[in-house]
């Protein structure tokens, strides 16, 4: 019985490589439904009828694009699920095959008879069993290796969606709409707050200078009146003039947009808007000095309960409307990249 002695041995070796317990399957890293339903909800924030020019269309690009984001991850996610479940296959299916093998061999020997043949038809199927059991372990060994490139392949697919929180890049031949962004309306699309800020401010000066030129009246005073506010509302610590336009006739509002924070890398943005009937002149200081209250009790929560304290506020004043909440009575919108909630 020693050449069988000598088979059991190597049998529990082999075993041993196989683990215990019930291998994992790969349920538990799929969230692909989850990350679909925030698709969802990006998708849902696209602009629409209620809002056009540059600023939607510049939006509306980079909406898109987070929402395929969104769906490749969720891709990502239901590969890596069967892969892991393929590996849990690999290892149930290798523990099975020696089971068997351990079984046909105690059976196999046991019906050996006695005698002088004995010891050589035992070596015969101990070495039988040997050459099946190195089968065994190499086939798994090698499907193991296929899993494991697998999984190195979806991790870097995973590294080339998310490194620097970075979009997949323009597609070659992507061009901007022709109503993109005119003379005098805010370029957005570098996304670097300070150079928006900068470009703005100085097309605001370049306002004010003109505006000083109209005839004294009304038009005047209300346009002045905008000017001055909104310079009001960026005396506030932090603030920005994320948006400007200057209108094409003198007698219409100027449409503006402060942040309190950079929202282009902000992880969690809120916007604050006036009822419909308000005017930059008459709210915009007061609901930037709102946003910055916002973004501080915001921050308080965010560090209680352990998220992210990159946050920004906008104070909405853009005639057509940042966000797409008609309702004069609504006086709150708060926004995350995956949905738009007006309250």
């Amino acid at each position: 019985m020693r050449v069988i002695d000598a088979f059991y041995a190597a049998w529990t070796d082999a075993r041993h490589t196989f683990g215990r317990g019930v291998p994992p399957g790969g349920a538990r890293f799929d969230a692909s439904t989850t990350l679909r339903r925030l698709g969802a909800d990006v998708a849902s924030a696209s602009p629409g009828s209620a809002w056009s020019g540059g600023a939607a269309a510049a939006y509306d690009t980079r909406n898109a694009k987070y929402q395929a984001v969104f769906e490749r991850l969720a891709e990502l996610d239901q590969r890596l699920s069967r892969t892991v479940d393929r590996s849990a296959e690999v290892v149930t299916a290798g523990r099975q095959n020696l089971e068997t093998l351990r079984q046909w061999v105690t059976a196999a020997a046991s019906a050996v008879p006695p005698g002088r043949l004995r010891d050589a038809q035992l070596a015969q199927i101990a070495g039988t069993a040997l050459e099946r059991l190195g089968e065994i372990v190499r086939g798994a060994h090698g499907d193991l290796i296929v899993v494991a490139e697998d999984v190195v392949g979806i991790k870097n697919e995973y590294d080339a969606l998310t490194s620097k929180g970075e979009l997949p890049a323009e597609s070659p031949g992507e061009e901007e709409p022709d109503n993109a962004v005119g003379d005098h309306e805010t370029d957005m699309s570098s996304g670097d707050i300070t150079e928006i800020d900068r470009a703005n401010r100085e097309l605001l000066q370049e306002m004010l200078e003109q505006y000083r030129q109209l005839p004294d009246g009304e038009v005047k005073t209300d346009r002045l009146a905008d000017i001055a506010a909104i310079q009001k509302a960026l005396r506030l610590p932090n603030s920005h003039l994320v948006y400007l336009e200057k209108p094409g006739d003198p007698s219409q509002m100027i449409p503006a947009a402060t942040s309190v924070g950079d929202p282009f890398t902000a992880d969690h943005v809120s916007v604050t808007v006036p009822g419909v009937g308000g005017t930059t002149r008459g709210t915009i200081a007061g609901m930037t000095s709102e946003a910055a209250e916002l973004r501080a009790e915001a921050r308080t929560v965010a560090r209680r309960v352990g998220e992210s304290q990159n946050i920004a506020t906008v104070g909405d004043f853009h005639h057509n409307g940042l966000t797409r909440c008609g309702d004069p009575s609504i006086r709150r919108v708060r926004i995350r990249r995956t949905s738009t909630h007006c309250d």
